[in-house]
């Protein structure tokens, strides 16, 4: 509550035989009078077979808290566990607890969303929960199956039978298109918001300095940061595979970080002067010179620490394994600038494409043609590029171009 209680979790028996107290590190996360965040989700999970962060406390889906404990989980005679306060009566906490859970074994990251959708479902507060939980509706197409004897053509009616197969939803997360002036929010030239074209969270809506949209020269508007801009989102990118690609340059000067995280040690295609630089809290390749040209990057992550890497559509690693085990993802992503505006860079970005899987080779080579073709980069293309000399297509019809607009292709 207000007056500095904090919800105490269960005591751990450490190494030492001692007795170790998580807080939640806020003075309340219930109702209380003094406290408008009202009902929320918490959820603990402690395991002593975890080698590091076995002990993870969440709010409302998102993780808070972390820490590295040794020993079992054990009742104490002295300091028992307690609900709503230490386990030794003190620090008692003012709040409500509607429903409580344990469970004698360790719930693996899916099974704990589960009984996060669960609850947040029942009590009626899933709103709180992150945009890509299990609790959240699925977005998506809905896709029916019509066949019959005759063609029905176009009117489902037509058709002598129907059945709804469900929803198709897009693999693709994350979408910043800078020559698509209705994706942002403007003061001036000045962005206050890069939103994302894909739709639902990831909006870059927080920012340092005075990140703007400008017309380059050739390519048409980008996004232009000045050696002391960042803007990032505060929604985490944590999938368990992704595929990123995006179309960005130095401009001259401060050169370290383009397109990196906000609260990681991640970094995407440019780093410390250099062109084909690619760290997932690890070096999966450091390598390349400085220009200011402009390059078109591509990664892949899968979930069995095997990493892909290319700079203008030449394969720099294969399979590496040198990304970190867990923390592979960029989570808050972050343009201009890492951390609070550290390594920033003079640079520009003309658009950022991401996917919460790994591509299929043919899909990645349709998203680099379209990305190649649309910034005037055709040039960069291997000659064995699918897509060397005419744009990616959908089926048969030229006016389904992925180049006219990547929403028609759902990937």
């Amino acid at each position: 509550d207000y007056t500095g209680h904090k919800i105490w979790g269960p005591a751990i028996n450490t190494s030492t035989g001692g007795n170790t107290y998580q807080t939640t590190g806020s003075h309340a996360i219930w109702t209380h009078s003094s406290f408008t965040g009202g009902p929320s989700v918490l959820t603990m999970r402690y395991s002593s077979s975890d080698t590091s962060n076995n002990l993870v406390f969440k709010i409302n889906g998102s993780t808070h808290k972390t820490a590295t404990l040794s020993g079992s989980l054990k009742s104490q005679t002295s300091v028992p566990v307690g609900i709503g306060g230490k386990g030794d009566g003190g620090g008692t906490w003012t709040g409500r607890i509607s429903e409580l859970m344990i469970f004698n074994a360790r719930l693996d990251d899916n099974q704990l969303e589960q009984m996060e959708s669960y609850l947040a479902n029942k009590y009626e507060i899933s709103s709180k929960l992150p945009a890509d939980h299990l609790a959240q509706p699925v977005k998506g197409a809905d896709i029916s199956l019509h066949w019959g004897s005759n063609d029905g053509g176009t009117n489902e009616s037509d058709w002598v039978n129907t059945v709804s197969i469900g929803k198709k939803s897009s693999k693709m997360k994350i979408w910043l298109d800078a020559s698509d002036a209705n994706s942002f929010t403007l003061s001036g030239s000045a962005v206050t918001a890069w939103n994302n074209k894909a739709g639902g969270s990831f909006n870059f809506d927080q920012k340092s300095g005075d990140p703007s949209r400008i017309a380059s020269t050739y390519l048409g508007n980008v996004v232009n940061f000045d050696g002391n801009d960042q803007l990032w989102t505060n929604d985490p990118f944590k999938p368990n595979e992704f595929t990123m690609l995006s179309v960005a340059r130095y401009t001259g000067g401060g050169n370290g970080r383009i397109i990196t995280s906000k609260d990681r040690n991640w970094l995407f295609g440019f780093h410390s002067n250099k062109r084909n630089q690619f760290y997932f809290e690890g070096w999966i390749n450091n390598s390349g010179n400085y220009d200011t040209e402009w390059h078109l990057h591509a990664a892949t992550m899968n979930n069995q620490d095997q990493a892909n890497c290319w700079t203008d559509l030449t394969q720099l690693v294969t399979d590496s394994t040198s990304a970190h085990n867990s923390n592979y993802q960029p989570s808050k992503l972050s343009l201009g600038a890492w951390s609070n505006v550290n390594e920033a860079s003079k640079g520009e970005v003309a658009e950022l494409v991401v996917f919460d899987s790994v591509l299929s080779t043919s899909d990645r080579q349709k998203i680099e043609g379209y990305l190649a073709h649309k910034w005037s980069l055709e040039a960069s293309l291997p000659e064995a590029h699918l897509y060397k000399s005419s744009k990616p297509i959908i089926g048969s019809s030229p006016s389904s171009t992925v180049y006219r607009d990547l929403t028609l292709y759902s990937l």
